[in-house]
């Protein structure tokens, strides 16, 4: 693992700018997962070790507790033992055997050995997102976005092994979902963009209906194979333009946490128990992801506006699919108000309590990964949007006090949302 010298993307990351206990605890960590796991387990589901680790470390978690938080994640994960490597040698190899899952390791290290071919861990980064043959950027939509998480999870800590882990599990994760943002490129669409005017025409969108029978992401499969919504998502794709970018990257990064925000908290049922959806959850990590990355395109030579509304096309599609496949839930503004999500704890003490309960596994929140990233990921808002600061802290206090797990598997017995 890199020492805190090595340059990085953002002057801020963890690596450059922290060097106590907790900090080297968080690196060693990290690089023992990197070293024992694979960037996959029961064929799909993705290691979360090391976001729960850094979400945990930015909570204020000591180096006992992310010790402790780590051998817990652990339990189930699969380690490299025997398994094949060394078959992806060039770039033609790495372009034919993409989303084939039994090259998992052989993409991982391929991709290891990058940084020594093109000066640098960043340098082998810019030009596997953008400039080979096969640029990666559009591929951290596979997965779920779940290469992009990990690719924000690296650029935060400025940590080259884990950037690296990401384009392998792009590469792993490699679908047919990234064709959408290629063809929504060729549809020239003019007008405002408002996502709260486009969310409620996707709703209401008849192209849609009987599309989803299930709910799930699963989903996602039904939507682009089916000619009316994929040519659909596509258009709506298309209404994101560079001019929109252009305007204001921060003004419009700001309307899709808004919007993430209600879809997480604003589409129970009115009257019904409080239902935090699975995938529309991670949309605010995509924002989040968005907000982190968007410096690093400063890089793209010669093609930094383009690649910064790639990157804002990645978020909208991310945002579009999993509204799709949870059945286009209804937004009721006032499931966040004053008399329905009651502030009773200040950021500190929601982060004290994260922190206090990091080592019982019995809690459905602190031994969640991406409950526990939720938390970070909201606390983290009133330092970029602070004109959202009120709404983000109600949503934490709501999530706090009336989180009993995920919904959005199609479970009979999960909580609805508002799908009337």
């Amino acid at each position: 693992m890199e020492q805190a010298n090595t340059p990085s993307l953002l002057p801020e990351s963890i690596l450059q700018t922290f060097h106590d206990d907790r900090a080297q605890s968080l690196v060693d960590l990290v690089e023992q997962n990197h070293a024992t796991y694979g960037l996959l387990y029961n064929k799909v589901l993705h290691n979360h070790t090391q976001h729960i680790l850094l979400a945990s470390y930015q909570l204020g978690s000591s180096a006992d507790d992310l010790k402790r938080l780590y051998d817990v994640e652990c339990k189930d994960l699969v380690p490299w033992s025997d398994r094949a490597s060394g078959r992806i040698v060039t770039e033609s190899d790495l372009a034919e055997h993409l989303g084939d899952l039994a090259y998992e390791r052989d993409f991982v290290d391929y991709f290891a050995k990058e940084p020594d071919w093109h000066g640098g861990w960043q340098q082998a980064l810019a030009y596997h997102l953008w400039e080979s043959p096969t640029p990666l950027l559009i591929s951290l939509v596979g997965g779920f976005g779940h290469p992009l998480l990990l690719l924000a999870d690296a650029v935060e800590l400025g940590s080259g092994t884990l950037a690296m882990d990401a384009l392998a599990l792009a590469a792993v994760d490699y679908s047919g979902l990234s064709e959408l943002l290629e063809i929504s490129k060729e549809v020239p669409v003019d007008g405002s963009f408002l996502l709260t005017a486009l969310i409620e025409a996707i709703r209401t969108d008849h192209v849609f209906d009987g599309v989803v029978r299930k709910i799930g992401i699963q989903e996602v499969r039904s939507v682009v194979t089916d000619n009316g919504a994929r040519l659909a998502v596509v258009s709506y794709l298309a209404r994101l333009q560079q001019h929109h970018v252009d305007a204001g990257a921060d003004a419009l990064l700001t309307q899709f946490v808004d919007l993430a925000l209600d879809l997480l908290a604003a589409t129970s049922m009115p009257r019904g128990p409080a239902a935090f959806d699975f995938y529309l959850n991670h949309i605010l990590s995509f924002c989040n992801c968005v907000r982190i990355l968007l410096p690093a395109l400063s890089s793209v030579k010669g093609g930094a506006h383009k690649a910064s509304l790639t990157l804002f096309r990645m978020l909208w599609l991310m945002t579009i699919i999993p509204y799709i496949t949870q059945h286009r839930p209804i937004i009721t503004p006032n499931l966040i108000n004053e008399a329905n999500a009651s502030i009773t704890m200040t950021w500190e003490e929601i982060r004290r309590a994260i922190v206090a309960k990091s080592s019982d596994e019995g809690d459905v929140r602190t031994s969640d990964p991406h409950f526990v990233k939720l938390i970070q990921v909201l606390s983290s808002f009133p330092e970029y949007w602070p004109a959202l600061e009120d709404k983000s802290l109600r949503v934490a206090n709501k999530a706090m006090g009336e989180f009993h797990g995920w919904r959005g598997f199609g479970a009979p017995n999960e909580a609805p949302l508002n799908t009337k």
